[in-house]
């Protein structure tokens, strides 16, 4: 079958049904390893490490989506990694005559529930190319697939589905090859690869502490979530280790605290809304309502540095985006509307250079914002930083709705204490740097 008759329109379909219909296919694979650069970031370590994390994001967006509480991540003696989730499996039913939509996965540039309306409302991978990208730049990709009661497996040699036979040879082929037995409410995915070491630098490995400090950071994001690292490559062996988070983006704020002495207790800011955005279908650009939801949890330290830390579904933008945007707006607005509320005295004698700005009232800020919604556009193309322009009004709006109906609330006891705190440290911050300026200033005069 060619690509043109391969190539679906989207459809509308529920956010719960996982199958084959779920798995839509926009384009082929051919350019991936023409030009990996342009679907993974580039041929070194950030390029290799992507690989893997397409693989970990279809876990998370299982859990993410209430469908898994475990991933697997395994680093393999042979130069293979291995990510395993118990989340619904791969749908592994027909697609095309008999091609199986696991197939189609695994060798179809856009082919997944990711998206359109499918069994993702959000999403965590960064490009969307999913596990097709993998095959495409590994030499072996093996995949079981616990489904309906059965164990199935598929392998993938040079990009080509088979199985391999009693004689260890590789018989390309479209058939799963059902390996056993599992209880009906098992189910889950196993995916191991072998990256092409000729596609990448010489030099590109898969730092392993990266990955764990990305790993405890999902778990900050998908509470409950529970998630073990294994190293078993030679010399390197690890204990495993075990992520997991209760309380979500309040103890990513605790963690991200460190040492330093707690201002305030952590407020967390929550809110929604719904903006319209024009999408592509059957060659004309149609109006699609998309939900956002802003969560934000944060606190005010003792120290002078800034912490934020953002996201968009899972994915991080340590460049920031609309959605900081949106919440540095909104933050700076409050802060000054409860200080001139307030009249602090120590602000008096300032008059028109009593306002704070946006990095006076960050000062000691420590802050982790997540938006999610669906299809999400990026700048650039490393995806650090996000382009969304909607999310800037409604980050703003949750924001200055929120932490304004917080700063007015009932100022009773600690809250009390909190709420001086926070506007004597800005004050602080304030004078300090007016102080700064007006001594350059007189130093300049004489």
């Amino acid at each position: 079958m060619n690509q043109q008759n391969m190539t679906k329109q989207l459809q509308d379909k529920s956010p719960n049904n996982y199958d084959a219909d779920s798995i839509e296919v926009l384009e082929g694979l051919d350019a991936v390893r023409k030009r990996p650069g342009m679907y993974i970031g580039g041929t070194g370590s950030q390029g290799l490490t992507h690989l893997l994390w397409e693989i970990i994001d279809n876990g998370v967006d299982e859990a993410a989506a209430g469908f898994a509480s475990t991933i697997d991540v395994s680093f393999h003696a042979d130069g293979s990694y291995e990510v395993s989730d118990n989340g619904r499996g791969i749908p592994v039913d027909k697609k095309y005559g008999e091609v199986t939509a696991l197939e189609v996965v695994f060798t179809e540039l856009h082919a997944g529930g990711k998206f359109g309306t499918g069994a993702y409302g959000a999403s965590g991978g960064l490009h969307g190319v999913g596990a097709s990208v993998v095959n495409a730049l590994s030499t072996r990709v093996d995949v079981d697939v616990n489904r309906n009661g059965k164990t199935y497996h598929l392998s993938f040699r040079d990009r080509v589905a088979g199985q391999v036979g009693a004689n260890g040879r590789f018989k390309a082929g479209h058939v799963l090859k059902q390996t056993g037995k599992v209880p009906t409410r098992k189910t889950g995915s196993t995916v191991r690869f072998w990256p092409d070491i000729q596609v990448f630098d010489i030099d590109a490995v898969i730092d392993y502490s990266e990955v764990r400090e990305r790993l405890g950071q999902v778990c900050f994001l998908v509470p409950g979530l529970k998630i073990r690292l294994t190293d078993r490559r030679k010399g390197l062996q690890k204990p495993q280790e075990e992520f997991v988070s209760k309380s979500g983006l309040g103890d990513f704020v605790d963690f991200l605290s460190g040492e330093a002495g707690a201002v305030t207790s952590i407020i967390k800011l929550q809110g929604s809304a719904e903006f319209i955005e024009k999408v592509p279908v059957d060659g004309d650009l149609t109006e699609v309502t998309r939900k956002c939801e802003v969560d934000v949890a944060m606190r005010w330290v003792s120290t002078y540095e800034t912490k934020i830390v953002t996201f968009v579904n899972t994915i991080p933008t340590p460049d920031g985006g609309t959605h900081l945007a949106g919440f540095e707006r909104s933050l700076t607005s409050s802060v000054n509307l409860a200080l001139g509320k307030n009249e602090l005295r120590k602000l008096r004698k300032l008059k028109d250079d009593g306002k704070a700005t946006k990095e006076d009232c960050q000062e000691g800020l420590v802050a982790v914002i997540r938006v999610t919604f669906p299809e999400p556009q990026f700048r650039g193309q490393t995806k650090r930083e996000l382009g969304t322009p909607d999310i800037q009004k409604i980050v703003s709006t949750v924001v200055r709705e929120t932490l304004g109906a917080w700063f007015e609330g009932d100022l009773q006891g600690s809250k009390k204490v909190h709420v001086k705190a926070i506007l004597d440290k800005v004050a602080d911050a304030v004078i300090n740097r007016v102080s700064t300026r007006q001594a350059l200033d007189n130093r300049r005069k004489a």
